[in-house]
């Protein structure tokens, strides 16, 4: 009986140390996707250097807006964002 248990106890501590040795493996199955990063906010911007008599334009992502002075602002990307053509969204008259 004595003898019975003792295997018992190798046979879990074999089972746990084979486990043990596994986990890194698993580990890297379990990791996250890298999560998709929106389109470069200076691809969008430049788009407005482009399209001079756009005034406002986005990817979907970002949105930019001409000021009068000629200045260029950016929002910043949204969380749960996915990246478009970039369009044109208002023009000068």
């Amino acid at each position: 009986m004595m003898m019975l248990t003792r295997l018992a106890r190798a046979g879990r501590w074999a089972v746990f140390v084979i486990a043990m040795l596994g986990m890194p493996a698993l580990a890297e199955d379990l990791a996250p996707a890298p999560t998709a990063r929106p389109d470069d906010p200076g691809a969008v911007q430049a788009f407005g250097g482009q399209n001079p008599t756009c005034l406002e334009w986005t990817d979907a992502c970002f949105i930019c807006q001409r000021a009068e002075d000629a200045s260029v602002n950016c929002s910043t990307a949204g969380i749960a964002c996915t990246a478009q053509a970039i369009v044109c969204r208002r023009h000068k008259d």
